[in-house]
């Protein structure tokens, strides 16, 4: 839409003037979805400004302008002040108030340690103060306070960000951060039964500047590691309040006790808040000498860190340090690549696959077929020569790397690159790989790794620049792809702006460091990754605890914990079960028996061996070996979409953090399920119950396996592959009869890596000799994700 089109509903546009010869940048401080942030000068005034760079988008304009129209009407020292806004094609530029100390959570995470009571109450009086403004002299219920949202200048004066909605009176609109949000708020919920009666008022503000106070004192909110929509579920009810309050005075617990009255009727105001015996004190001190000190000593602490000093940080979020020896090890390696590529530019098109496979010595015997084919469906080859290396993990990134975790780091192949033999490259050095998957859709790679086995979320988009680095493309080249250059009608506006140029080794160590430790995962055993519809979940071992985590999108951008179950020993394995919308239950495989976790109500059942199942066991210790979920059919997926609409909530930052939620009263429908109870598979419903019919085809009575299985791969319609640790029997779909065989000699003990479509990875490790890392290509499996007969509920399908 052009900007004449914007102006026709929106005339104040086509008198915004352009920023051109009003403002300079000089430098980038921020970036998001909105856009970018600068740090600017007004021309005329000299005056440095906050510049923010928002691209105008139709549903968000409206909100947009008025929020510009509250802003030129506040003027209080504690609000941030409104300077401008300029137009240059589809950007609107907003110029604020300049504030270099940064956000308030920004500061305090910078710190090592808890601010101390007179900081706090420094704070939190003159964004009392501010708010307070609002509520009396302007009118306003702000709906977002949170310490991201408190700017602080250099010299120690406030700014509270002006998030602001106009509201006379009460409001019923759903606005407003999770952890942050009042009990009211959450009753607006378009969802809630309650939203058609329920209102709130600027007492909503007060209960968030409780949370806040709680924020400011113990660097995180209530409720900060549980997925924000489980949270909303969770705040109506919880009492909320410091974690460990016996560090903290009677006063300031009283002051957050006040905040946090769930009845808004019986919550103070703002200027009954300015008053309490908490703030007595800090209206005798030297509030904005208090504030500037802190600001100079986080800014300390930030120039160590741009020098590359050591500064503590917390147990739970500190990484290990990335020793010079491996920077240098690193650069030299991509610098042997550089010179590589400029010598010879490779013959082979880099859209065409190039066969990494090699010969290996015929003493390492690997799986060898052992019956004819009926057709070719699989074909092993290997990727890696005879490696000394314990490889643990792998996983395939962009359909072209193939990615392998071990003791002692993690690898890459570039399965397009000739590098004469399955060349392993290390990407990530001296850390630990026992787990890695791949989360391509959500830009992460999800890795249990480390000395303490946490697990850690990994940006693909770093780890795709070191790859890039480590095959010889120059570092420029990385950081600017399309060789991009400032317009020349550009220019003047962007002549001023710093263009950083980043050391070599301090890229190497950002790509390299670009995780984050998800919270309470630290000595996890094993991780379990599900996708569905509308989200995906992670399920994760951790000694003898079972959490569930869910993806939160924006501002997020990580898996949250749902749910926490106790168990009584540690399972060997766990699969996460879904009706193709959400997780309803959790099966647990123990040494002797396995248990279902239902969701809904946390109760657990032990699965019952079925007399088909038992009747078929030869071994001395049979057990449940896996339970793989049948995918649904095409025409299921279709429903189950159809099933799934946008969230009725008009709360942008819920509905981006929870996406799809399903339609309330709708069955899903049956789930069928390939059950391995030792050596032998059955189609089962949820409960291990063996199925009949001719909607289960050949499968009506069973595959009985050459040795129980590590895991099945389910190829619908195609085939089923069993990996066992020295076979590996392949058979067709739907007449459940072997068409490929291959085994391997009792020396030697296979492991499944990777099941991912076009992507099976195993390696195989002989005493004394090695290990090889084999790819299992699939030459004649379908495209199609969909299941077969067995699922179709419309078929014959009964239990035996």
């Amino acid at each position: 839409m052009s900007i004449e089109q914007y102006g026709k509903n929106f005339p104040i546009l086509l008198r915004t003037p352009s920023p051109r010869g009003k403002v300079e940048l000089l430098e980038t401080i921020g970036k998001g979805n909105y856009g970018y942030v600068y740090r600017g000068r007004l021309v005329a005034t000299k005056e440095t400004t906050a510049v923010k760079v928002v691209f105008l988008k139709e549903d968000e304009l409206k909100e947009t302008l008025l929020e510009m129209d509250i802003l030129r009407q506040c003027n209080h020292p504690g609000i941030t002040r409104y300077m401008g806004c300029f137009l240059k094609g589809l950007d609107l530029w907003i110029c604020m108030e300049y504030c270099g100390g940064g956000a308030l959570d920004t500061l305090y995470r910078t710190l090592r340690k808890n601010l101390n009571e007179d900081q706090i109450a420094s704070i939190l009086y003159d964004t009392v103060s501010a708010l307070d403004y609002l509520h009396r002299e302007v009118f306003l219920i702000h709906r977002d306070i949170k310490a991201g949202n408190v700017f602080i200048t250099e010299n120690g004066d406030f700014g509270v960000s002006a998030k602001l909605k106009s509201s006379n009176g009460r409001a019923r609109t759903f606005i407003g951060t999770p952890y942050w949000m009042a009990p009211e708020v959450i009753m607006t919920d378009p969802e809630s039964s309650s939203s058609k009666t329920a209102t709130y008022d600027t007492k909503a503000d007060i209960w968030s500047i409780g949370i806040t106070a709680i924020e400011i004192a113990e660097k995180n909110p209530p409720l900060n590691d549980i997925h924000p929509m489980r949270a909303l579920f969770l705040i109506p009810t919880s009492n909320l309040g410091l974690a460990k309050p016996k560090n903290w005075s009677k006063p300031f617990q009283d002051l957050i006790a006040e905040c946090l009255i769930k009845d808004p009727n019986t919550r103070p105001t703002a200027i009954q808040i300015l008053n309490h015996p908490f703030f007595a004190k800090a209206k005798n001190l030297d509030r904005r000498r208090i504030i500037f000190e802190l600001v100079q000593k986080v800014r300390v602490i930030r120039e160590k860190k741009k020098a590359g000093l050591d500064i503590d940080d917390e147990e739970d979020e500190k990484k290990e340090e990335i020793p010079q020896k491996v920077l240098s090890e690193t650069m030299k390696l991509a610098k042997k690549a550089q010179n590589a590529s400029n010598k010879d530019v490779s013959s082979n098109s880099k859209d065409q696959l190039v066969d990494v496979s090699i010969v290996i010595d015929n003493t390492f015997k690997s799986f060898q077929e052992t019956q004819p084919a009926v057709k070719s469906v699989l074909l092993w080859k290997p990727i890696t020569s005879v490696l000394k290396l314990e490889v643990q993990t792998g996983d395939t990134l962009d359909n072209r790397y193939t990615l392998i975790g071990t003791t002692t780091g993690l690898y890459f192949i570039d399965m397009e690159r000739d590098t004469g033999a399955g060349e392993m490259i290390p990407l990530i050095r001296n850390i630990r790989f026992k787990q890695i998957e791949v989360v391509q859709e959500y830009g992460v790679l999800m890795a249990l790794s480390g000395k303490h086995d946490h697990i850690r979320q990994y940006k693909l988009e770093s780890l795709r620049k070191l790859i890039k680095y480590l095959t010889g493309t120059p570092v420029s080249a990385i950081m600017h792809p399309d060789g991009s250059q400032d317009k020349a009608e550009d220019e003047d506006l962007y002549k001023h702006l710093k263009r950083d140029v980043e050391d070599e080794a301090v890229l190497i160590s950002k790509w390299t460091s670009d995780y984050i430790k998800i919270l309470g995962t630290k000595n996890t055993q094993y991780f379990n990754i599900q996708k569905t519809e509308t989200s995906i979940y992670m399920g994760a071992l951790f000694r003898q605890d079972l959490l569930l985590f869910q993806w939160a999108k924006e501002p997020y951008l990580k898996f949250m914990k749902l749910k926490a179950f106790w168990l009584p020993e540690t399972p060997k394995k766990l699969k996460l079960l879904h009706d193709g919308l959400s997780i309803k239950e959790i099966c647990l495989m123990y040494n002797n028996e396995s248990n279902l976790i239902n969701l809904d109500d946390s109760k657990v059942k032990e699965v019952k061996v079925h007399k088909e199942f038992s009747t078929n066991s030869n071994s001395k210790n049979p057990k449940w070996e896996t339970f793989s979920q049948i995918p649904f059919s095409d025409s299921k997926l279709k429903e189950l979409r159809e099933l799934s609409e946008k969230s009725g909530t008009i709360n942008k930052k819920l509905l981006a953090v929870g996406g799809n939620t399903p339609k309330t009263n709708q069955v899903v429908g049956d789930r069928y399920f390939l059950a391995t109870y030792d050596c032998h598979t059955r189609v089962t419903d949820i409960d291990a119950q063996p199925m009949i019919g001719s909607g289960v085809g050949g499968w009506k009575s069973g595959v009985t396996w050459q040795e129980p299985p590590i895991d099945l791969i389910l190829r619908p319609i195609d085939f089923v592959i069993a990996i066992g640790k020295q076979s590996c029997q392949v058979v067709d779909w739907k007449s459940a009869s072997l068409v490929q065989e291959f085994t391997l000699d009792k020396e030697g003990i296979a492991k499944l890596i990777c099941d991912k479509r076009g992507g099976i990875l195993c390696s195989v490790e002989r005493k004394k000799r090695g290990t090889v890392v084999f790819k299992v290509y699939e030459p004649n499996v379908s495209l199609n994700k969909g299941g077969a007969k067995v699922i179709n509920s419309s078929d014959d399908i009964t239990k035996s």
